[in-house]
């Protein structure tokens, strides 16, 4: 056996390894990086108990964390990071908030959806500010932008909003009332 400079699997009899070393006998050390796989453990042995302290366990399952994003809550569903943040048909010639975000919650709105149902050309101004600020030039993500008759404008922001901040649109124009709908969609991060 001159030059052998490991055991491997091959050479070891079915269960002729037992669990009789004793519990430091063998450590993370002298296990291959990739030694151990999804394959090797038995389905169901892995309890939270064995988990890191701080591990979120939600439906029975690891929940998506990250230190840089927190844990996207559950719904009645499942797990549904993405929602509906928000659904109007804005007032004519007045910002009219789209959404809110709650508190102890940031958001990151991922699409907008402006669709012009009516016949006549409209203008759109859609802007995202903090809680109590006014809205000023600085806040528009588009403004004076022209929507056609029977055209779907659709906005990729990637917009990060604070708890607080308010996402709003202005719609000009004939039956801007009427026939415009302004739908936003993203994720909340508690």
């Amino acid at each position: 056996m001159t030059g052998l400079t490991k055991v491997t699997a091959g050479v070891i009899a079915a269960n002729a390894v037992v669990d009789s070393f004793g519990s430091q006998s063998i450590t993370g050390d002298k296990i291959g990086l990739t030694a151990i796989n999804a394959n090797n453990i038995v389905d169901g042995t892995i309890t939270a108990a064995k988990l890191a302290p701080g591990a979120a366990i939600s439906n029975g399952q690891l929940s998506v964390v990250s230190s840089a994003v927190g844990v996207i809550p559950d719904s009645a569903a499942g797990r549904l990071p993405y929602k509906i943040l928000g659904q109007v048909q804005p007032g004519a010639n007045a910002l009219t908030t789209i959404y809110t975000v709650p508190a102890s919650t940031n958001t990151v709105v991922t699409t907008i959806t402006i669709c012009n149902q009516s016949a006549n050309n409209l203008t759109v101004n859609v802007a995202a500010n903090i809680s109590g600020d006014a809205v000023t030039t600085k806040n528009f993500l588009i403004t004076s932008y022209n929507l056609e008759a029977a055209e779907t404008l659709v906005l990729e922001p990637r917009l990060a909003m604070l708890a607080g901040s308010l996402l709003s649109a202005n719609i000009t124009g004939a039956n801007a009332a009427s026939n415009v709908s302004v739908n936003a969609y993203g994720v909340e991060i508690i």
